[in-house]
């Protein structure tokens, strides 16, 4: 396959006020195999990036912590790490549209704060507690598209009698060619890296005392996680349409629990 073996067209989104400028954009820069070719795609050759241009993948960051020692055994400890990996894929193996959105650069301000510590109480009680903020999930959408609406531009069907083309973040990644009955993949709708969810907060807190019975080391603990109760949302649905962004799963509500631990 050669870059000429594919032909171009775009795509564009519904107006929604969800999407990047409230939707209604055109998407260029979309590839479809040639009809003639489609099919022929099952022999692949795994060989070195080099020869087709410079693959790069680069973390910058910073990282500050810190941990102070307190009176009576108190110790509070904690810090702070923010950076991004940007990564540049901007080279042609066979289709052009791996050239889509091939540069992924983060927002480099995007810490993630960690905290914890420990204090001693009256009758023998120790208080402890760890809190931690991260960065929220990114938003993706995949779209997909009926032949229709890539004939538009495309000036013919689909190859492979395709019905639909999906246009997905996962797809781009792989960077491979498509199997039969798949179009090439697609890059997604919003440009990686560029939208997320609110940030991810958690607070949980011990209380624990010690005891000696004839000789046997016994804690008893008490602890409550998720303090805040809060909710961010850590997965959600990323196919575009009524559900989109519909969270599929969410921080564990409030718990509280009792332990003992034994030692002999």
């Amino acid at each position: 396959m050669t870059p000429r073996d594919y032909d171009p067209y775009c795509l564009t989104f519904p107006i929604d006020a969800r999407l990047p400028g409230g939707g209604g954009n055109q998407l260029c820069g979309l590839y479809d195999i040639n009809p003639a070719k489609f099919g022929q795609t099952n022999n692949l050759i795994v060989t070195q990036a080099s020869q087709f241009g410079h693959q790069k993948e680069i973390y910058r960051g910073l990282d500050l912590t810190f941990n102070g020692r307190l009176p009576h055994g108190a110790f509070v400890q904690g810090g702070l790490s923010t950076g991004r990996t940007e990564s540049d894929r901007c080279f042609v193996v066979d289709s052009p549209q791996s050239l889509l959105f091939c540069h992924v650069s983060p927002p480099f301000w995007q810490p993630q704060i960690k905290l914890s510590a420990s204090y001693p109480l009256a009758w023998d009680l120790r208080f402890s507690g760890v809190f931690q903020s991260l960065p929220g999930i990114p938003i993706s959408a995949s779209y997909v598209a009926t032949n229709a609406e890539v004939r538009a531009t495309l000036g013919r069907n689909l190859a492979g009698n395709a019905t639909t083309v999906t246009i997905s973040d996962s797809a781009a990644a792989l960077g491979t060619a498509a199997a039969p009955g798949f179009s090439f993949p697609s890059p997604g709708v919003i440009p990686p890296q560029t939208m997320f969810e609110d940030r991810s907060s958690q607070l949980d807190l011990r209380l624990t005392r010690n005891f000696s019975i004839h000789g046997v080391r016994v804690q008893g603990m008490f602890d409550v996680y998720n303090m805040l109760n809060a909710s961010p949302i850590l997965a959600d649905n990323t196919r575009y349409g009524p559900a989109w962004l519909t969270p599929t799963f969410v921080l564990d509500a409030r718990l509280f629990k009792f332990g003992m631990q034994l030692e002999f």
